[in-house]
């Protein structure tokens, strides 16, 4: 059985918006992330709540899919609903092979 792992760091400044934006709350936006992945048909879906013990991320989301493509088809599924919302993300790693997505 393959099994690859999706995670998303969502953290004050991890997503960024046009200036003159309302800045939108980390843990909707962690909410968001989980949501989407579950329209992907992810597995095993985690939101960890670090606000009060890490400083570099508020939220930590992570999945599972059951293969590289599905694994990117979630990874590209929030990164379109973000987009959307005029936010990017500040990088990305993993994406070529999909054996994990940061």
């Amino acid at each position: 059985m393959f099994c690859s792992r999706c995670s998303f760091l969502v953290a004050r400044y991890f997503f960024f918006r046009r200036e003159g934006s309302p800045l939108v709350d980390s843990k909707k936006k962690a909410i968001k992330a989980a949501k989407t992945a579950n329209s992907k048909k992810a597995k095993d879906i985690l939101v960890l709540e670090l606000k009060d013990i890490s400083s570099i991320a508020d939220y930590f989301v992570i999945c599972s899919g059951e293969s590289s493509t599905q694994v990117k088809a979630i990874a590209e599924a929030i990164d379109e609903k973000f987009s959307k919302d005029k936010m990017q993300p500040l990088g990305r790693e993993g994406v070529n092979f999909a054996r994990w997505i940061l």
